[in-house]
């Protein structure tokens, strides 16, 4: 997005954009499970849920932006591992559906005018609603195809851009608003205001490729490109002190992998590509260790990054194998929260290895990050007391389905009970008033 640095937040995402919302259908065990997303939203279940089939679902969708849907598939295990089977083992997969609705801030503060004679949006709220389902044959692994893929741009007045895909036939609607080529849209919208592009678009078809993905590369910079990165700069953490204490390779773009391998390289990259970013992650680190003086790094014997945390007073430097498994951890979490190249975050179980007063501090610095959203997935008591219910999903099984629902659709008389202060917030879930918490042999026949 070239000239639009300006308007846009450092990594290239524009200020406010988020997924609303999420939908899987046939994913695991996801036969159809509708999730809406916060900036700040936590999941919570019992054990075999399906919380964790959830953020394997947000792990794929962004891999499918990320390295593009046959690997996506490939990493995924294959078809016939994320396809929902049904109830007997020799059912054939049913289609995969992913549903997403991106809430879009002001395009005048996005994207440069390319027709500096038409007129730029007036101020309102843009969406991007996209779903795509994959089918198969059979229950071969790598044996898919895109079966349909619905895309939607529109504003409050309306339809702007329509793109409906069903096998091999390709259908473009545009708005009026669209087409004129003294109008904003076309302006901001093009080449897909062209008509020569939209022909060369529906020549281009590739049955295990996705649309927008193609125009995406091909044509349009714009708005579709920053929705597929916002995508696929995703990032699932299910982190391991022992993972994240490995040492680490240099190299120019260093990320943080799902474990947490390769944090001494993040760490370098942060300290010299965004250093502000890494004066927030050592000013963290030192409400926790009030001693700590820096967070340096160095190159071991075979030429690998390492940790070294320095103290007050103590002349030479801890490295990663002598400090706890709370504190590598924790450096972790605050690496990945404030590394501004996520849009999306999502953590599993950040409770483990942290002290509860840790993990306060942690949730507090999350509701500060306005221009990211998170998800959390948790058992943990005192990350349910630290918030309030209407941020709170509840994920649980029945009948071999996961299913989920604001605490309030469950049970709306144990809100009133939390805002009255009868109740904590994990006291609703502990103490068996809402059945779908429960582990299935621990709740209530007939539930």
């Amino acid at each position: 997005m070239s000239g639009s640095t300006s308007s846009c937040l450092s990594g290239g995402y524009p200020r406010l954009m988020r997924i609303t919302e999420v939908r899987f259908r046939g994913f695991k065990s996801l036969l159809d499970v509708t999730c809406e997303l916060e900036q700040l939203t936590v999941i919570t279940g019992p054990n075999g849920a399906g919380k964790t089939n959830l953020v394997d679902g947000l792990n794929f969708l962004s891999e499918c932006f990320e390295f593009g849907l046959e690997i996506a598939v490939a990493r995924a295990g294959g078809y016939a591992n994320i396809a929902h089977r049904g109830a007997t083992d020799d059912a054939p997969p049913v289609k995969i559906s992913l549903t997403l609705e991106i809430d879009y801030p002001d395009l005048r503060r996005m994207f440069p005018r390319r027709n500096h004679q038409s007129e730029m949006p007036k101020p309102t709220t843009f969406y991007v609603i996209y779903e795509f389902t994959l089918s198969a044959e059979s229950a071969e692994e790598f044996d898919f195809h895109v079966s349909s893929e619905y895309l939607q741009l529109r504003d409050k007045e309306g339809r702007i851009l329509q793109l409906d895909r069903r096998g091999n036939r390709l259908k473009f609607w545009r708005s009026h608003r669209m087409t004129d080529r003294s109008s904003q849209y076309s302006d901001i919208l093009y080449p897909l205001s062209d008509d020569g592009f939209i022909h060369f678009i529906k020549r281009n078809k590739n049955p295990t490729v996705l649309m927008i993905s193609t125009i995406r590369f091909v044509g349009s910079g714009d708005i579709f490109d920053s929705v597929a990165r916002l995508l696929g700069d995703a990032r699932v953490f299910q982190l391991s002190p022992h993972q994240c204490r490995l040492s680490g390779v240099s190299t120019p773009n260093a990320r943080l992998d799902r474990h947490g391998e390769n944090l001494p390289a993040v760490a370098d990259y942060l300290r010299r590509h965004q250093p502000d970013s890494w004066l927030k992650i050592e000013s963290a680190m030192r409400a926790v260790i009030p001693q700590l003086e820096s967070i340096d790094t160095t190159f071991t014997t075979d030429r690998q990054l390492a940790l070294q945390f320095h103290e007050t007073d103590r002349e030479r430097p801890w490295n990663s194998n002598e400090m706890s498994d709370g504190t590598v951890q924790m450096l972790a979490l605050f690496v990945a929260l404030f590394d501004r190249r996520l849009p999306v975050l999502i953590v599993e179980e950040p409770e483990n290895a942290l002290h509860p007063w840790i993990l306060r501090h942690f949730l507090d610095l999350c509701r500060e990050q306005f221009e990211k959203q998170i998800v959390l997935t948790t058992h943990s008591p005192v990350l349910l007391d630290a918030m309030s219910p209407e941020y709170i999903r509840l994920l649980w099984s029945k009948d071999g389905q996961s299913r989920i629902a604001h605490i309030g659709d469950l049970n709306p008389a144990v809100v009133d009970m939390w805002k009255a202060g009868d109740l904590k917030t994990f006291e609703i879930y502990d103490s068996g008033i809402v059945a779908e918490y429960l582990p299935e042999i621990y709740a209530p026949r007939g539930e």
